[in-house]
């Protein structure tokens, strides 16, 4: 006779909470919310691809008559509407209620405002943390006369900035004309230095300019 593993009656889950926490979904009580995984222990062979792929530790691995299973030990902190582990079960023994459950509880509790104000508070979260990434990065501004075609060795410059994790961007030459550049005629060449910690990368890059017989305009 087939049995179903389910480790906790639907009763006792109810009053169990993952990792001992009220857990809600867009402001909904979590255990209101019918949807998790039944696992078919006739079915189960003991992969453990459930258990592996699950980001929410909703399953354990146990024993059952000497045999390895699958457990959904943690049914509740099952993400709602998620069936990944079902999809992705060799013997289909995993299965979970009908999707129009979820479609229910977000028209009956009117969640989509809810979601739209969690989504502008991650917005503004992302936005926060890409300004205070910009805050930390320096910037430091190159323009260089000279024969500057012998500043076009890319893994040269690679070799001076990597190390120090730093790039060089808007790097950009001008010169009067290819024929007069190999005469020797002056041009421009202009580049900005990035990174959090440029002062050695920018002292080297300095050098290695000097070396080349450029001159640094301005800095």
């Amino acid at each position: 006779m087939t049995r179903i593993c389910i480790v906790l009656t639907l009763t006792k889950i109810r009053k169990e909470t993952h990792h001992g926490k009220k857990s809600t979904w867009h402001g909904v009580d979590r255990e209101s919310i019918p949807w998790f995984p039944v696992v078919n222990e006739a079915q189960c062979i003991g992969c453990e691809l459930c258990f592996i792929t699950c980001g929410k530790g909703v399953y354990e691995m146990g024993e059952v008559d000497g045999r390895r299973k699958a457990k959904a030990a943690s049914p509740f902190a099952c993400m709602v509407g998620c069936s990944t582990c079902a999809n992705i079960c060799p013997t289909h023994a995993i299965s979970f209620p009908d999707p129009s459950i979820v479609l229910g509880v977000e028209r009956e509790h009117k969640i989509f405002s809810i979601v739209h104000k969690e989504a502008d508070a991650r917005r503004e979260k992302q936005r926060s943390k890409a300004l205070e990434t910009c805050e930390c990065i320096k910037r430091q501004s190159f323009e260089i006369a000279g024969e500057v075609g012998r500043l076009c060795n890319i893994e040269e410059l690679k070799e001076i900035v990597l190390p120090f994790e730093c790039d060089i961007v808007e790097f950009s030459i001008s010169i009067p004309s290819i024929a007069q550049h190999k005469k020797g005629a002056p041009g421009v060449a202009k580049m900005t230095l990035i990174g959090k910690n440029i002062e050695e990368a920018s002292a080297l890059l300095s050098d290695k300019i000097v070396a080349k017989e450029l001159v640094i305009v301005k800095k």
